[in-house]
Protein backbone atom coordinates (compact mmCIF):
# COMPACT_ATOMS: atom_id res chain seq x y z
CA UNK A 1 0.00 0.00 0.00
CA UNK A 2 1.18 3.70 -1.06
CA UNK A 3 0.70 6.26 1.16
CA UNK A 4 1.04 9.48 -0.58
CA UNK A 5 2.03 12.49 1.70
CA UNK A 6 1.75 16.11 -0.10
CA UNK A 7 1.80 19.62 0.25
CA UNK A 8 0.52 22.68 -1.99
CA UNK A 9 1.28 26.46 -1.94
CA UNK A 10 -0.61 28.93 -4.03
CA UNK A 11 1.71 31.13 -6.14
CA UNK A 12 1.42 34.17 -8.13
CA UNK A 13 0.89 33.45 -11.69
CA UNK A 14 3.64 35.48 -13.00
CA UNK A 15 6.38 33.89 -9.91
CA UNK A 16 6.00 29.90 -11.96
CA UNK A 17 8.48 30.58 -13.64
CA UNK A 18 10.84 32.03 -11.11
CA UNK A 19 10.23 29.08 -8.86
CA UNK A 20 11.05 26.80 -11.61
CA UNK A 21 14.37 28.53 -12.18
CA UNK A 22 14.99 28.37 -8.61
CA UNK A 23 14.42 24.25 -8.45
CA UNK A 24 16.79 23.68 -11.18
CA UNK A 25 19.21 25.81 -9.67
CA UNK A 26 19.05 23.81 -6.80
CA UNK A 27 19.51 21.09 -8.95
CA UNK A 28 15.90 20.02 -9.70
CA UNK A 29 15.43 18.17 -13.01
CA UNK A 30 12.66 18.19 -15.35
CA UNK A 31 10.74 14.94 -15.41
CA UNK A 32 7.63 15.73 -17.42
CA UNK A 33 7.22 19.29 -19.44
CA UNK A 34 4.14 21.22 -19.12
CA UNK A 35 1.11 19.32 -20.25
CA UNK A 36 -2.58 19.54 -19.79
CA UNK A 37 -4.35 17.42 -17.44
CA UNK A 38 -8.14 16.20 -17.82
CA UNK A 39 -9.16 15.08 -14.73
CA UNK A 40 -12.81 13.16 -14.30
CA UNK A 41 -13.48 12.18 -10.97
CA UNK A 42 -16.48 9.13 -10.79
CA UNK A 43 -18.63 8.21 -8.02
CA UNK A 44 -21.80 6.56 -7.07
CA UNK A 45 -24.85 8.82 -7.26
CA UNK A 46 -25.11 8.61 -3.29
CA UNK A 47 -21.88 10.27 -3.54
CA UNK A 48 -20.43 7.53 -1.65
CA UNK A 49 -17.00 7.46 -2.57
CA UNK A 50 -16.60 11.33 -1.41
CA UNK A 51 -18.72 10.56 1.74
CA UNK A 52 -16.17 8.48 3.32
CA UNK A 53 -13.38 10.59 2.31
CA UNK A 54 -12.33 8.38 -1.06
CA UNK A 55 -12.08 9.51 -4.61
CA UNK A 56 -11.54 7.53 -7.77
CA UNK A 57 -10.10 9.83 -10.69
CA UNK A 58 -9.42 9.29 -14.39
CA UNK A 59 -6.27 11.53 -15.44
CA UNK A 60 -6.08 11.78 -19.30
CA UNK A 61 -2.59 13.92 -20.52
CA UNK A 62 -0.91 13.18 -24.36
CA UNK A 63 -1.58 9.74 -25.11
CA UNK A 64 -1.61 8.31 -21.18
CA UNK A 65 -4.08 7.83 -18.73
CA UNK A 66 -4.14 6.92 -15.10
CA UNK A 67 -6.62 5.48 -13.25
CA UNK A 68 -6.48 6.45 -9.39
CA UNK A 69 -8.10 5.46 -5.90
CA UNK A 70 -7.50 7.78 -3.42
CA UNK A 71 -8.22 6.75 0.14
CA UNK A 72 -9.72 9.01 3.18
CA UNK A 73 -6.99 11.77 4.24
CA UNK A 74 -5.25 10.90 6.89
CA UNK A 75 -4.95 13.36 9.95
CA UNK A 76 -2.00 15.70 9.85
CA UNK A 77 -2.41 19.57 10.15
CA UNK A 78 0.21 20.27 7.68
CA UNK A 79 0.63 17.42 5.34
CA UNK A 80 -1.91 15.48 3.28
CA UNK A 81 -1.03 12.34 3.34
CA UNK A 82 -3.61 9.22 2.16
CA UNK A 83 -3.50 5.75 0.20
CA UNK A 84 -3.30 5.77 -3.34
CA UNK A 85 -3.12 3.20 -6.11
CA UNK A 86 -2.60 4.02 -9.39
CA UNK A 87 -2.40 2.01 -12.80
CA UNK A 88 -1.70 3.01 -16.44
CA UNK A 89 -4.92 2.73 -18.66
CA UNK A 90 -4.48 1.71 -22.33
CA UNK A 91 -8.07 2.41 -23.20
CA UNK A 92 -9.73 5.07 -21.47
CA UNK A 93 -12.96 4.47 -22.99
CA UNK A 94 -13.04 1.20 -21.97
CA UNK A 95 -12.83 2.20 -18.28
CA UNK A 96 -15.25 4.33 -18.34
CA UNK A 97 -17.69 1.82 -19.38
CA UNK A 98 -16.59 -0.15 -17.25
CA UNK A 99 -17.34 2.81 -14.46
CA UNK A 100 -20.75 3.13 -15.62
CA UNK A 101 -21.58 -0.31 -15.59
CA UNK A 102 -20.86 -0.29 -12.07
CA UNK A 103 -22.82 2.45 -11.10
CA UNK A 104 -20.37 5.11 -11.09
CA UNK A 105 -20.83 8.71 -12.62
CA UNK A 106 -18.15 11.82 -13.55
CA UNK A 107 -19.27 13.86 -10.30
CA UNK A 108 -16.39 16.46 -11.05
CA UNK A 109 -14.03 17.70 -13.93
CA UNK A 110 -11.30 19.66 -14.03
CA UNK A 111 -8.60 20.66 -16.22
CA UNK A 112 -4.74 21.49 -15.24
CA UNK A 113 -1.46 22.39 -16.84
CA UNK A 114 1.43 20.84 -15.19
CA UNK A 115 5.00 20.57 -15.11
CA UNK A 116 6.59 17.60 -13.09
CA UNK A 117 10.48 18.23 -11.79
CA UNK A 118 12.43 15.70 -9.49
CA UNK A 119 14.35 16.93 -6.76
CA UNK A 120 16.67 15.59 -4.16
CA UNK A 121 15.93 17.38 -1.01
CA UNK A 122 18.62 15.55 1.56
CA UNK A 123 17.84 11.78 1.55
CA UNK A 124 14.91 12.14 -0.11
CA UNK A 125 13.96 12.72 -3.52
CA UNK A 126 10.41 14.84 -3.95
CA UNK A 127 8.55 15.45 -6.69
CA UNK A 128 7.49 18.69 -7.30
CA UNK A 129 4.47 20.13 -9.94
CA UNK A 130 4.08 23.33 -11.07
CA UNK A 131 0.36 23.93 -11.70
CA UNK A 132 -1.90 26.31 -13.19
CA UNK A 133 -5.68 26.22 -12.59
CA UNK A 134 -8.82 28.44 -13.37
CA UNK A 135 -8.42 29.30 -9.61
CA UNK A 136 -4.62 29.86 -9.21
CA UNK A 137 -1.46 28.96 -9.34
CA UNK A 138 0.06 25.74 -6.95
CA UNK A 139 3.96 24.45 -6.40
CA UNK A 140 2.76 20.38 -5.16
CA UNK A 141 5.50 18.49 -3.20
CA UNK A 142 5.20 15.46 -2.93
CA UNK A 143 7.30 12.76 -1.46
CA UNK A 144 8.62 12.22 2.73
CA UNK A 145 7.18 14.37 4.79
CA UNK A 146 10.95 16.12 5.91
CA UNK A 147 11.79 16.57 2.68
CA UNK A 148 9.05 18.50 2.00
CA UNK A 149 8.94 20.71 4.87
CA UNK A 150 12.77 21.73 3.96
CA UNK A 151 11.76 22.42 0.71
CA UNK A 152 9.18 24.96 1.56
CA UNK A 153 11.32 26.24 4.57
CA UNK A 154 13.62 27.05 1.51
CA UNK A 155 10.99 28.89 -0.36
CA UNK A 156 9.74 30.58 2.64
CA UNK A 157 6.49 29.23 2.18
CA UNK A 158 4.41 28.53 5.48
CA UNK A 159 0.90 28.41 4.18
CA UNK A 160 0.53 24.34 3.52
CA UNK A 161 -2.35 23.74 1.54
CA UNK A 162 -4.22 20.12 1.66
CA UNK A 163 -7.37 20.36 0.33
CA UNK A 164 -7.92 18.20 -3.23
CA UNK A 165 -7.94 20.51 -6.02
CA UNK A 166 -11.87 19.90 -6.42
CA UNK A 167 -12.51 21.39 -2.87
CA UNK A 168 -10.51 24.22 -4.04
CA UNK A 169 -12.15 24.15 -7.35
CA UNK A 170 -16.09 24.02 -5.40
CA UNK A 171 -14.51 26.45 -2.88
CA UNK A 172 -13.42 29.83 -5.25
CA UNK A 173 -16.18 29.01 -7.96
CA UNK A 174 -19.25 29.72 -5.72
Amino acid sequence: MHIETEAKFEVKRDDLESVRRQLIELGASAFAGPHTEENELYDFPDARLARSGCALRLRAYGNQNLLTFKGPVQSDPLLKRREEIETDVQQAQAVKTILSRLGLAVSFGYRKTREILRIEQGEHTLQVCLDETPVGCFVEIEGDAAGIKQLAARFGWTEFITKSYVDLYLERRR
